[in-house]
């Protein structure tokens, strides 16, 4: 009886740990090969999130817009991958980097995530000008960052963003930000977080993922079957036991 129990045990912590690696995985493994930020404009900026994750040297000056990667992913390169930071406490270095650290966005997603891949979503597409696509990223830094995200050109309490000066792109800000009303929740598809604050070395990122570029992981049958194997190897532990205090 003994000897059951303990195929059982063995059964079940097999299949968990195999089950743990094929999770781990999953992951997907992409390049980054930063290209440009365009089309873009210089605002200044002062942004504060209790004390972390921004630069000290408050206000200072970014570009700020559209930012194009390249990502690579196995052999496959998708050129021209439209971004926008989400992390002040880093810059963007220019040298190619690989992570596996790319987080899709969902409806159980961050609700600043959401709201971030929702603006980028509607206007994207038509943040033709310089002027119109750094609103559109001082619209999005000011829902990563500010507590009440409505006005871009105004901030205060422990966590805030605001434009100083750049009246034209604060006004642009705000319209972007008047979208948010129509905001439910729900996040749209293919948009992906990179490093939101917890890589120290790469910027963060929200990207628009591009046509052909890969689904988010699901689990594969391999580890569903391990799965089973794991239940099988419980349902015998369980059996043996009830068996031998029986």
């Amino acid at each position: 009886m003994r000897k059951n129990v303990w195929t059982g045990i063995l059964i079940s912590a097999v299949a968990l740990m195999t089950l743990l690696v094929g999770a781990n995985a999953q992951a997907i493994m992409v390049q980054f090969d930063y290209v440009n930020v365009s089309p873009s404009s210089n605002i200044n900026i002062i942004a504060y999130d209790n004390g972390s994750k921004v630069k000290s040297n408050m206000p200072y000056t970014v570009q700020a817009g559209i930012m194009r990667w390249n990502l690579t992913v196995d052999t496959e390169v998708f050129n021209d991958v439209r971004a926008f930071c989400i992390d002040l406490g880093t810059y963007v270095d220019g040298t190619p980097f690989w992570s596996d650290d790319l987080t899709y966005i969902d409806d159980s997603s961050p609700d600043e995530l959401k709201k971030a891949a929702f603006l980028m979503n509607l206007f994207i597409d038509n943040a033709d000008t310089g002027t119109e696509a750094a609103a559109l990223q001082a619209a999005i830094w000011e829902v990563i960052y500010d507590s009440s995200p409505d006005n871009a050109g105004a901030g205060s309490g422990s966590d805030y963003f605001m434009i100083n000066g750049s009246s034209d792109v604060v006004a642009q800000a705000n319209t972007y930000l008047e979208a948010l009303s129509n905001y439910t929740g729900t996040a749209p598809e293919k948009y992906a977080a990179f490093a939101l604050f917890i890589d120290e070395e790469n910027q963060g990122h929200i990207f628009e993922l591009p046509d052909g570029f890969p689904d988010q992981p699901v689990p594969e049958p391999s580890t569903v079957l391990l799965i089973g194997v794991g239940l099988v190897g419980l349902a015998s532990f369980r059996y043996a036991r009830k068996r031998k205090n029986g």
